[in-house]
Formats: structure tokens, C-alpha cells, sequence
């Protein structure tokens, strides 16, 4: 039975160390790094490992604020291995699990203080769903309503106020608790200096300078146009919410001050390149929020970092037999009969994930639910859905640790055979040559799996 969800900051805190202690006696404990990690306004962005292998595997939770589901997943996978730390053993022995919960701190402290506006702390469980219920729904006509003037050629409508919203209009910067008075502070500014639409907090993707940690990178595609002084707006139920100016969503810089990477990506890029130069960075596990997908493509490389050398074929095989693994225990609802979509098409570097993706190895972005309608609207069916994400995903992670360097040792191999025969393909022709192969062996690795056989015996049953 599910007996708490939407964790507030405070709420975090306090579960993490439950967590810490219920693991402290633990064969390998969960250990609070304490790195001093500060936002601006001076809110912890909390680290913690477990395991003492060489090679890392970073978890990310909470870039956006308001994917606060992706926090409550990453203390359900923290929790699992606390209490059941025998069953991920074999994982804790070779290899450490870096976990980052919150990357976003100042977002999740402006979105859940919206939140408790209306959910306040210990409501009953079924109050809870209905409020979310509601969410879901006003989000979805906010939706159907820009998709429809879309289709009849009308422009879009960027000036009301949505229903979402409105459920939450009277919610402002003074619903802030006062402990954090100077993120109270940068949102009146913020409300001064710009056009933010009432009952925006709840939709807080930013940090409290109104940048998008996300969006935050020189590649984003959005920046040329707010060089030329563009409004950008967001789309559908995000349609009257300014992208080109410091806001809830998407904004990648303000642009009165020049471009500047904001404190969180600061540390969280030298956190990773400093293990990649010391090859220990073996994989990054990036959680948000809705979609039910697995993002693993790498983008193309950006011209200032073709000095990397960065082998793109190589790179989609490795990623894409990984998130085979890893799709293989997901489902997006408990009749368990869909798999997450693991994403194929290429693009270009528009986001600091995106960016880490070209620049890591095994770097999947994981959508978590089927259900849309940031924040809350993914508690309105706890049972089907909510459950769905903790259980399958959970396994998802056990399966693809279990298995991750068999899947990089299958992965060289079929990139091997794959430069042998096909090495005069394009790069798009040779990738999704690449992906059809790996879908056919996959079905193949599976099934010798299950049957217990062990990987040599399947690296050499394996015909290529």
C-alpha cells in the first residue's frame, strides 16, 4: 500500500537520513558526501554513494523542480538498497553508485511550496489522487485546446491564463516558507522584472534565477533568438509562459547578464569530467518525469569538442544495446503488456543532458511515467501508474547493473562486425543498421538468459 508521495524538501531531507541509518550497518553503507555543495541561495545539492568499485554510475533526479517524481524514484532505489542490500550485492561489490536526488533544489523548494497550497502534508491518500486528478485533467484540456488551434490555423493562445494555472493562481512568493527567504527574494524580482503568469509556481522547472538547468548550455537552440531580442514562448499548456526571459521553464540564460552556467551545472560538469578523465565514469542514469521513454541517442558533436574524438557509431551501440537492458523489466502500467519506447532518431546537442550524452559513456535519459502533467498530475492513479514506475524501473536498474558490462563487451563486438561489413555507410544508415542488429541479437541474449547460460557461452553463441 502506498502510504506517502510528494516528499517536500524538508521531507527529503528527513528520509535520506532514515535511509542513511537504516544502512549503516550495512555491508556497504550509504554514505552522505557532504561536499558543500551550494546553490546560490545556499541549499545543499546532496551527493550520496554506496559501493566500492572503481567504476562510477551516476544517478540524476529533480533537474526540473517540478519532476518531483524523480526524486521519490531515486529514494525508492536508495531505500530497496538499504533495507534489501543483499540483492544488489554483486552490483555494490565492483562497482559505486553516485546518487544525486535533487540537482535542482531551488526549483523543488518553489514547486512543492506551490504544491502544499492545496496538498498539504499527511493528507489522506485518496484526497491526494482526486486534487491530482483534477490537475491531470485541466492540464490535458489546457492541451487539447492549443492542439485544436493549431489544427484550425489560429494562432496560438499565449495571453489567458490556463486551467492548471488556475487551480493554483492565488499561490505567490510569500507561500515560500520564510527559511528560505532568499529564494523569495529572487522570485519577487523576478516578478517585477518580468510577465510570469499567476499559478506558474507550480510548473517551476528553474532554479530561482529563473534559468532552466536543462536548457542551461551555450548549444541550446533557443539562444540565437533571444540574442535577437525574439519572444519565445512555450508550448501547449506552456504557451503563455515566455521562454526568452528568466521564468518558470526552458529559459537557458537571462540575457542581460551574458551567458553564464548556473551554479548546479557547474559542479555536476566537473563532478563527471573529473571521473571521466580518470576512467571511473562507467554510466550516467539521468531520471525525469513523463513520457515512459528512454532517451539514449547522442547528438551530434558540436565543432569546439570534435578534439574528444568522440566516436558517435560506437556510442549508439553501446547506448542502445544498454537501454535494451534496461527497457527489457520496464512497463508502462500493471497489465505490464507495453515497454518503455527507447528513442532512436538523432538530433543535435540542445541541452545539458544532451551534451552529456556526446561527451559520456552509457548516458540514458529515463522518462518515468505514461502519464503526463508536471507536477502532480502522475499521482493521479497511484495504484496503475505510480506503482508501475517504483516496481518496473527498480528492476530495470538491477537488470542493467547486473548486466552492464557483458552489454559493453556484446556492444564492441557487434560495433566490430558492423565496421567489417558495413563500414562505408553513412553514419545514420550505419547506426540504424546497428539498432536492427542489436534487435535481433537481443531477443537471442534474452532468451539464452533466461535458460541460465552464462555470457561466454553467449558471446560465442551469438552470430553476427
Amino acid at each position: 500500500m502506498i502510504e506517502k508521495v510528494i516528499y517536500d524538501f524538508e521531507e527529503f531531507e528527513e528520509k535520506m537520513k532514515q535511509i542513511v541509518d537504516i544502512a549503516k550497518n550495512n555491508k556497504y553503507p550509504i554514505i552522505n558526501q557532504n561536499n558543500n555543495w551550494k546553490t546560490e541561495c545556499g541549499l545543499p545539492i546532496k551527493h550520496f554513494t554506496v559501493g566500492k568499485g572503481e567504476k562510477h554510475i551516476v544517478f540524476f533526479g529533480a533537474f526540473h523542480g517540478a519532476e518531483i517524481i524523480s526524486t521519490e524514484f531515486l529514494l525508492y532505489v536508495l531505500e530497496n538498497i538499504a533495507i534489501n542490500s543483499k540483492d544488489f550485492e554483486s552490483i555494490l561489490e565492483k562497482y559505486t553508485l553516485d546518487f544525486f536526488p535533487i540537482v535542482n533544489p531551488e526549483g523543488y523548494v518553489i514547486t512543492t511550496s506551490a504544491i502544499r497550497k492545496l496538498i498539504p502534508r499527511n493528507l489522506d491518500i485518496y484526497e491526494t489522487e482526486k486534487i491530482c486528478n483534477q490537475y491531470l485533467r485541466a492540464y490535458r484540456e489546457d492541451d487539447d485546446k492549443e492542439i485544436t488551434l493549431k489544427e484550425e490555423g489560429k494562432k496560438t493562445d499565449n495571453t489567458t491564463i490556463k486551467l492548471y494555472q488556475k487551480m493554483f493562481e492565488d499561490v505567490t512568493y510569500n507561500d515560500i516558507p520564510d527559511k528560505y527567504k532568499k529564494i523569495k527574494q529572487k522570485l519577487e524580482n523576478l516578478y517585477n522584472l518580468y510577465s510570469i503568469p499567476k499559478g506558474s509556481m507550480i510548473a517551476w522547472s528553474a532554479n530561482a534565477n529563473g534559468i532552466d538547468l536543462n536548457a542551461n548550455t551555450k548549444y541550446n537552440k533557443h539562444i540565437k533568438e533571444i540574442e535577437q531580442e525574439k519572444d519565445v514562448y512555450g508550448r501547449l499548456r506552456y504557451s503563455n509562459i515566455k521562454i526568452s526571459e528568466p521564468g518558470p521553464i526552458n529559459c537557458p540564460y537571462e540575457k542581460n547578464k551574458g551567458f553564464k552556467q548556473q551554479k548546479e551545472i557547474q559542479y555536476i560538469s566537473e563532478f563527471l569530467e573529473d571521473l571521466y578523465k580518470k576512467r571511473q565514469l562507467l554510466s550516467i542514469l539521468n531520471y525525469h518525469s513523463t513520457g515512459a521513454l528512454l532517451d539514449q541517442r547522442a547528438s551530434e558533436v558540436p565543432k569546439d569538442i570534435e578534439h574528444r574524438n568522440i566516436n558517435l557509431r560506437h556510442k549508439a551501440i553501446n547506448n542502445y544495446l544498454f537501454s535494451k537492458f534496461y527497457q527489457s523489466e520496464t512497463y508502462k502500467d500493471s497489465s505490464k503488456k507495453t515497454k518503455y519506447t527507447i528513442l532512436k532518431e538523432g538530433s543535435e546537442v540542445r541541452t545539458v543532458n544532451g551534451l552529456f550524452r556526446v561527451l559520456y559513456p552509457l548516458d540514458i535519459l529515463i522518462e518515468l511515467s505514461v502519464i503526463g502533467g508536471n507536477p502532480i498530475g502522475i499521482y493521479s492513479n497511484l495504484k496503475d501508474n505510480y506503482e508501475s514506475i517504483m516496481i518496473s524501473n527498480l528492476n530495470a536498474v538491477k537488470e542493467s547493473l547486473q548486466n552492464i558490462d557483458f552489454s559493453n563487451r556484446m556492444a564492441d563486438i557487434i560495433y566490430e562486425k558492423m565496421e567489417e561489413k558495413h563500414k562505408e555507410l553513412d553514419s545514420e544508415e550505419f547506426i540504424q543498421n546497428g539498432y536492427n542488429v542489436i534487435d535481433i541479437v537481443y531477443e537471442k541474449i534474452e532468451e539464452m538468459i533466461k535458460r541460465g547460460v552464462g555470457e561466454e557461452e553467449i558471446l560465442k553463441a551469438i552470430n553476427i
